[in-house]
């Protein structure tokens, strides 16, 4: 009893990192590993912060690269932004064409998220400066970054159906970000 008992356990480890090591901050991660319970599946409230990017002028550096070197250039573009914002306790929702969606204080609640979502930005703002100069250097034109940062009350949890799911945020606050971008 004991082993069974200590492969499921080992097994609902494993499934949490694996589903979420790609989303949230290696930090994050293992406060679930250390407390699975807090991570409860179909839906619960909590207060975050939520964050929207976008790449202005987007639609016109689409038409001026091939599409290769456009999927490059915005690769390198999120995985900068992404470098910087998860340090910040930040889940990543998903990347929206050359948007980012992320929020703060869940899946495990954090009292500072707003705080964390807003040092998050400043971070990217500061990273633009250094990806800007190396994409002079290639030629490419430069990035400028929209952020709306937004806090409210939201219902988290695995959104979808039973065999396709997205775990997600669902509220009026999440809207109010992606308009203030």
């Amino acid at each position: 009893t004991s082993v069974y008992r200590f492969a499921l356990a080992t097994r609902e480890r494993r499934l949490i990192k694996r589903a979420f090591q790609h989303y949230v901050s290696p930090a994050i991660v293992q406060r679930m590993l250390d407390d699975p319970s807090k991570l409860k599946l179909g839906g619960e409230q909590y207060e975050v912060t939520v964050l929207f990017t976008d790449l202005e002028g987007f639609t016109t550096l689409a038409e001026r690269l091939t599409a290769a070197a456009l999927s490059a250039h915005l690769g390198e573009y999120f995985k900068e932004m992404l470098d910087v914002l998860l340090p910040h306790d930040g889940t990543l929702d998903k990347l929206i064409g050359d948007s980012i969606m992320m929020y703060f204080g869940c899946p495990i609640p954090d009292a500072r998220h707003a705080v964390h979502a807003c040092r998050g930005a400043l971070a990217m703002q500061a990273k633009m400066a250094s990806l800007n100069e190396r994409g002079r250097r290639q030629a490419l034109p430069p990035l400028r970054t929209r952020i709306g940062i937004n806090t409210g009350q939201v219902v988290a949890g695995n959104m979808g159906t039973d065999t396709i799911f997205n775990y997600t945020i669902l509220g009026d606050c999440v809207n109010l970000a992606s308009r203030l971008e």
